[in-house]
């Protein structure tokens, strides 16, 4: 994990885990990188983080079976709701 995430406060790591419960809730089928939920599904919701703190709230969600993730051919993460949360 980057320095940042090292750093984050519980209160901004809740805000970052909250807007991607959000979007998941709004788009259950949505799937992108780190840098994408980022970009696309935090910052809509008026949520910025650096890319590392992202990444740790991910890994962290993955970890607690909120979140999968899966890998690509070309190394690329992508984060989507487990199968078994979509409706």
């Amino acid at each position: 994990m980057g320095r940042g995430a090292q750093h984050m406060n519980p209160t901004q790591h809740q805000a970052v885990s909250d807007a991607i419960d959000e979007h998941l809730g709004t788009y259950p089928q949505a799937a992108d990188s780190a840098a994408g939920v980022a970009r696309w599904w935090l910052v809509p919701r008026g949520v910025h983080a650096l890319p590392a703190d992202v990444e740790h709230v991910l890994a962290q969600m993955v970890h607690e079976h909120r979140l999968r993730c899966v890998r690509l051919a070309d190394g690329t993460v992508l984060y989507s709701r487990l199968r078994k949360d979509m409706a």
